[in-house]
């Protein structure tokens, strides 16, 4: 993909599990806990086992929406991503993994599948233990923990994401994304570009639905590929920061990316 990845993000993991049912003595009504929200903008660390491997730790990023959908990144740009399904404080997920760009994982393979159990504290902290297959059969164990970030609790709107960005750590006009009114567009030096939406999907919450296709691209399969995801934005830093993680398939094959670009 032409488009630049944005290094560091985060390794995949989430929640999953049974609900609690509470009781009561006698004749009382049983009232079942209301499902946790596991909504959020999540940071920590995630653990890598597998056989004959030292146990791996690495920094991660997540981007979890009010619907239960989510993008988690590692360090080395490896993006786990699916949808949650919640009960009262637990979730389950089966997700699928695929590594940075260009990469692949230890044993050569592009992609893996995955389930996964945890708990969620609400707009706290997210535990979760995770069993990851690559395509060609190697399995690794995972646990996470992350913290919740407010800055997930910043108003979503068009008029705060419209901007002109650049790829962040690139010289002006490198790569370059415009969105205006909901409208996404990307280009880059080599004539390779891509359009697209923007949308919100809670306006109460810092987290965007984001998808677009690329086109005129000299890399062989890019033109005509569909990505979808999520889009956040760091409006606290210097210069705002774009930050979404997406994915899509190739011939059949999943792949995804993460990215940073810096508002200009």
């Amino acid at each position: 993909m032409e488009i630049r990845a944005c290094q560091p993000l985060v390794l995949m993991l989430l929640v999953g599990s049974l609900v609690a049912c509470g009781g009561g003595g006698g004749n009382a009504p049983v009232i079942a806990p209301e499902d946790a929200s596991a909504g959020g903008i999540w940071t920590g660390t995630m653990t890598v086992t597998a056989t004959g491997v030292p146990p791996a730790t690495q920094n991660i990023l997540g981007l979890v929406s009010e619907t239960g959908q989510f993008h988690f990144i590692s360090d080395d740009g490896a993006q786990y991503f699916g949808t949650l399904t919640i009960s009262g404080r637990n979730a389950t997920s089966k997700f699928v993994g695929v590594p940075s760009p260009g990469a692949t994982f230890v044993d050569g393979s592009v992609s893996g599948t995955g389930t996964l159990n945890g708990t969620i504290q609400e707009r706290a902290t997210l535990t979760a233990t995770a069993v990851f297959t690559t395509a060609n059969n190697a399995v690794s164990n995972v646990s996470m923990t992350v913290q919740y970030d407010r800055s997930y609790e910043v108003n979503s709107s068009l008029a705060a994401v419209d901007g002109n960005y650049t790829a962040k750590g690139s010289p002006p006009g490198t790569d370059t994304i415009t969105i205006s009114n909901g409208q996404f567009s990307y280009a880059d030096n080599t004539g390779c570009l891509a359009n697209g939406t923007v949308s919100i999907i809670d306006a109460r919450y810092n987290l965007y639905n984001v998808e677009f296709t690329f086109a005129n691209c000299s890399t062989p399969g890019q033109n005509g590929l569909q990505l979808q995801g999520l889009l956040t934005i760091y409006a606290t830093s210097n210069p705002n920061l774009l930050v979404f993680a997406v994915h899509g398939t190739v011939q059949g094959t999943p792949v995804a990316a993460s990215f940073g670009y810096e508002r200009t």
